[in-house]
């Protein structure tokens, strides 16, 4: 299942953070973090005004920084910005669309050493 698809899906409500978080860490167990952990990460509220998404799959690849650049550049580079409320305002692209880049930045990661 893409993590897109538990996106506001009614058995689990989650933002765009939690979604991420949901499918990588509690399903595919690459992290200990729980989807629960970023509640209040959604519609611009991560760190910094970063996109939730983004912002779960960063805290996923805690502890390497490399990833997490990694991370960031192509999200960027594909998507326009990393921030919320410039890819919401420009209309750089949906919410679901920036979580299912993630999500298969994500897998790139996980399976790739860097």
């Amino acid at each position: 299942m893409k993590a897109s698809e538990y996106y506001h899906h009614p058995k689990y409500l989650f933002n765009c953070a939690q979604a991420i978080v949901y499918k990588w860490s509690e399903i595919n167990g690459i992290s200990t973090l729980r989807a629960s952990d970023l509640r209040g990460m959604g519609s611009g509220r991560a760190p910094k005004g970063i996109c939730g998404a983004l912002h779960g799959a960063l805290m996923l690849f805690d502890g390497d920084s490399k990833k997490q650049e990694q991370l960031t550049k192509e999200f960027e580079a594909t998507i326009g910005s990393a921030l919320c409320r410039t890819i919401r305002m420009e209309k750089l692209a949906a919410c679901k669309q920036c979580i299912d880049v993630v999500d298969g930045l994500v897998e790139q990661l996980s399976f790739v050493a860097i």
